[in-house]
This record gives C-alpha cells, structure tokens and sequence, in this order.
C-alpha cells in the first residue's frame, strides 16, 4: 500500500486560488523556450532529477466538516480514503 499519500497541505494550490493559478500558468508560457533537441542521454537525467525530488502535491483536508467527519470514519475503519484520491488525480 502506498504510505507517501497523505491527507495534509495541499502543496500545489491550483484549486484554492484560481486567479493566482492562471497568472502561474501565463507566466510559465511566457518564461519557457523550446530548447533544441541534444545529444546527452535525457533518460538518464530525467532519472537523477526523479530520484532527489520531493512530492510534487498532496492531498487537502477536507473542505466541510461533513468532510473531515467522513475522512475520520474512513481512516477509524482502516481505509485510506486519500489514496483513491491520489490515483484518481494520476
């Protein structure tokens, strides 16, 4: 079972502030270029990055109390309601 995946800060932000979200995203347009393809192995880099990176997001508490109550059910019951969560995000 998936233990990285847990209810907490939502680390990403998108949801909870969407004027921010769409300046980040114009700004990510305007400041990325398309780099011409190399020679090196991308594979390989793109595995040392991989491995020395942190979660890139998390799940958020619940919004409601309903919601946090349901949470505290499921997680008393021994079910990880977060990880569905997480796959349906994948």
């Amino acid at each position: 079972m998936e233990k990285s995946t847990v209810i907490g800060k939502n680390r990403t932000g998108m949801d909870r502030s969407p004027i921010h979200g769409r300046q980040m995203m114009e700004g990510a347009d305007t400041l990325t270029e398309l780099a011409a393809p190399s020679c090196y192995n991308l594979t390989a880099i793109e595995k040392q990055y991989i491995s020395k990176a942190n979660a890139i997001g998390s799940v958020p508490v619940p919004a409601t109390t309903r919601g946090v109550l349901k949470t505290a059910r499921e997680k008393f019951r021994g079910h990880n309601p977060e990880v569905f969560i997480n796959k349906l995000g994948a």
